[in-house]
């Protein structure tokens, strides 16, 4: 590590001292584009008359040019950093302030006392800013091809090349070249150096600028703070309800939305407007790791529905989950989320059992309907996976200890039977997750 050091400190002494001892004779800048959209191209060679530079028969200061090697000159940045990228506290609250009334204002215009405070506070927030922009520069998108390329000459010694095909603002990390020395650095000041003095439409100089950057961030701390958003807007409109959850529960996460889904919610092309329903996922301290339960209960008139059903029912709900030995033990140790659903005014909605007769028509097992149909109010539905329910699998715990596998992506309370699905009723991503097998109340197929 110190040798390491020490190398660097000289390759960055070597720099510095040739950015001295040596005029610049000439600078070449060539920049390219290609993606979505017309091929763009700029290129530009700056040249010492004297004790000034001229590109393009316009004058350029020195004063840019010694900005620019003296960034070249400074220790390298193995990340980007506030105060390198220009981000002061004096920045971040101007900024914030101007996002509030400017740049997300669609966003913010429906946005609570609350919510706007817990943007302005993130947004100020320098080591939330530093965790977050560390992000933002990670990662790569398609159709999106910048490079930029800058070969510092001198009247002696060897050239300083610098290149980049970054997709981030101030097109960082920099490749920086110099004699056989070669580095790695997210040192943004060269960006700004470059920018100051180039051509004003040049390629590429809007990302080299970071123009819109105070844009970027705002969307991103919104991405980090949306759970802690949404929440608040529940609590705004309901808080008799979340007092009310929160005596028995932790609440994990609430949300208010018109999503809809196999068992809950209606198209958005609905008329009149599509129902609304508050999402909420609860747990006790008692319940086993990764264990929760998932609510999605309709808001009619203004008010939560159904939370006393919720109430009377989920005690027989979970007690049929632990009269199955197999299903119990995979609950306690089987390391997936588990979500128990409780969908408008019982497990098994009456919108998921009208997807779930579809879905076995559709893969040739009419007959398992009829199996369901008859106790669906005692029926528990259950997803598993976690993350987006679009993705989970979705399994029904019959009242006599039988299970029906509905649908089956990678997660399995039964890893050791083999599920073979086919296309749903409604196509789903390209997958094949419908199944239809019976399952007995042992964990073994009694019909595939």
């Amino acid at each position: 590590m110190k040798l390491a050091k020490l190398v660097l400190l000289v390759f960055c002494l070597a720099l510095a001292t040739s950015a001295q001892s040596h005029n610049v004779e000439r600078i070449d800048v060539r920049s390219t584009w290609g993606g979505l959209g017309e091929p763009q191209e700029s290129s530009v060679t700056i040249v010492r008359k004297g004790t000034y530079y001229v590109a393009g028969g316009k004058r350029i200061e020195a004063a840019k040019i010694d900005a620019l090697l003296q960034a070249l000159s400074e220790p390298d940045l193995d990340k980007p950093f506030l105060d390198n990228l220009g981000m002061t506290q004096a920045w971040l609250i101007a900024n914030a302030q101007k996002c509030v009334n400017d740049c997300i204002n669609g966003y913010i215009f429906r946005a609570n006392r609350d919510q706007k405070q817990l943007f302005l506070t993130k947004y100020t927030d320098q080591q939330f800013v530093q965790e977050t922009i560390e992000g933002i520069f990670r990662g790569h998108w398609t159709d999106d091809f910048p490079r930029f390329e800058v070969v510092i000459r001198y009247s002696e010694g060897d050239d300083t090349r610098i290149f980049s095909d970054s997709q981030f603002p101030f097109m960082i990390p920099w490749q920086v070249a110099f004699g056989d020395k070669e580095r790695t650095t997210f040192n943004a000041r060269i960006s700004m150096a470059l920018a100051s003095f180039l051509p004003s439409k040049f390629t590429n100089s809007r990302r080299l600028e970071a123009t819109g950057f105070a844009e970027t961030l705002a969307a991103t701390v919104l991405r980090r703070t949306e759970a802690e958003w949404k929440r608040l807007e529940v609590m705004e409109k309901f808080n008799d309800v979340v007092e009310t959850f929160a005596k028995e529960y932790t609440i994990v996460s609430m949300e208010l939305n018109s999503n809809h889904d196999s068992d809950f919610g209606t198209p958005w092309n609905t008329k009149p407007a599509p129902e609304k329903n508050l999402h909420i996922l609860l747990r006790k301290e008692d319940f086993p790791v990764g264990f929760a339960l998932k609510l999605i209960l309709p808001i009619e008139n203004g008010k939560v529905q159904n939370i006393d059903s919720f109430k009377e029912r989920i005690g027989s709900y979970l007690r049929s989950l632990n009269s199955i030995p197999w299903l119990r033990d995979f609950i306690e140790t089987g390391g997936k989320p588990v979500w128990l659903r409780f969908v408008k005014n019982r497990s098994f909605s009456e919108k998921g059992m009208r997807t779930f007769a579809d879905d076995m028509k559709a893969v040739g097992k009419p007959h398992m309907v009829a199996e369901v149909e008859s106790v669906q109010d005692q029926v528990v539905a259950l997803s598993i996976g976690g993350g987006l329910e679009y993705y989970q699998s979705f399994w029904l715990i019959l009242p006599n200890g039988r299970s029906v596998v509905w649908r089956h992506y990678n997660a399995s309370p039964l890893p050791q039977l083999t599920l073979t699905g086919k296309e749903c009723a409604q196509p789903r991503s390209n997958t094949t997750p419908c199944v239809g097998a019976l399952i007995s109340p042992e964990g073994t197929i009694i019909e595939e």
